[in-house]
């Protein structure tokens, strides 16, 4: 498998589920609305991308990793072939199997933040705005490629309901949103696991960091259970910034809840043993902050995160351009910040932030 010009061991160990009765092979894929419920894995479409892999060809859904591998960047696909190496030592023994070993849940559109490199599908709160702003009348405004107009205002995606899943091989769990941590039904995949499976299982947020984890509540306790338990913060920026990108979370309150966490992982409490890492995204608005705020975020956590784990920053600190503007140089986006599309897009983000001033 290592001779092949194009090989992903996710779809034939992960499980990703990001909308209702829709299935994908990874987060990052176009995925498809299911055909069998009643068995996920073996769904026609995965079974496809399987072969496609197989015939060493490259699946068309697979785009966002051919990307980031052509600028140099670390794509997901060799991150998870390098952790299956690792972990497994080779990828046969995993081509043919009946259950997941890693599952990809999204919460939900659910989230108190109305980022702006976000959408109403992704946010609760864009929804809201944007909403707001039908019913008042702002029909031409436009954010991220959409009129308010054009926009879909029965949308609503906040999952409850968990599908049939067989847990007998599962590892890892990755949480994403909207906000996971608002929500409720990370706890009940997390009690849906056997109990005896638990340390087996490595548990990974993507979260805003907005919601404070104190481990000496019970509501969290069952973290204590898992093999490890992974918050990987989204920022952006650091201050005035992360406030513009964020909105309209507050910097001194989310940085206080990552310290409380990163206290944790130095510290391994109560012999858990807790992880964290940051996703941080170039933009227009951030690209000539952006790496002062990378200095920043490895000089406060992750400098001594390193030297306790003797192990590498590129494990903990992710950077990455928005997708609208993937391989674009800083010069890019110089240019592109004098354009009257940039300050079409940067006052439409503020009209419908600020409805209520």
């Amino acid at each position: 498998m290592k001779d092949r010009k194009f090989f992903c061991i996710e779809p034939f160990v992960s499980l990703s589920i990001v909308k209702e009765d829709h299935i994908f092979p990874c987060c990052l894929h176009e995925g498809q609305k299911s055909t069998q419920k009643d068995d996920l894995w073996n769904d026609p479409y995965l079974k496809n991308i399987r072969e496609t892999i197989l015939n060493d060809e490259v699946p068309d859904e697979c785009q966002a990793c051919v990307e980031q591998e052509k600028f140099g960047r670390l794509s997901r696909r060799q991150h998870s072939n390098k952790v299956w190496l690792d972990e497994h030592g080779n990828f046969e023994d995993a081509i043919e199997n009946d259950a997941p070993y890693k599952l990809d849940f999204w919460t939900g559109n659910l989230c108190n933040l109305a980022c702006s490199t976000c959408t109403y599908t992704n946010s609760s709160s864009w929804f809201a705005l944007l909403k707001k702003a039908s019913k008042a009348g702002n029909v031409d405004l436009r954010y991220k490629g959409n009129y308010v107009s054009n926009l879909d205002y029965d949308f609503e995606f906040k999952k409850e309901d968990i599908p049939d899943i067989d847990f007998k091989n599962m590892e890892s769990i990755h949480f994403n949103g909207g906000e996971p941590l608002l929500t409720d039904s990370h706890f009940k995949i997390l009690n849906l696991i056997p109990k005896e499976r638990r340390k087996d299982v490595y548990v990974i947020y993507n979260t805003n960091g907005t919601v404070r984890i104190d481990l000496e509540d019970e509501k969290w306790s069952i973290f204590k259970e898992f093999r490890s338990v992974d918050m990987t913060f989204s920022l952006d920026g650091i201050e005035e910034m992360f406030e513009f990108i964020r909105w309209p979370a507050k910097w001194e309150e989310v940085q206080s809840n990552i310290d409380l966490w990163a206290e944790y992982c130095y510290s391994q409490y109560d012999n858990c043993f807790f992880q964290m890492s940051v996703n941080m995204v170039k933009t227009p608005h951030n690209f000539k902050v952006f790496d002062d705020a990378v200095k920043y975020v490895t000089d406060r956590w992750f400098t001594k995160l390193v030297a306790l784990r003797k192990s590498n920053l590129n494990e903990y600190v992710f950077t990455t351009n928005d997708h609208s503007f993937m391989g674009w140089t800083d010069e890019q986006f110089e240019e592109y910040t004098k354009t009257e599309e940039f300050d079409l897009q940067t006052k439409n983000l503020l009209i419908l932030r600020n409805q209520d001033k």
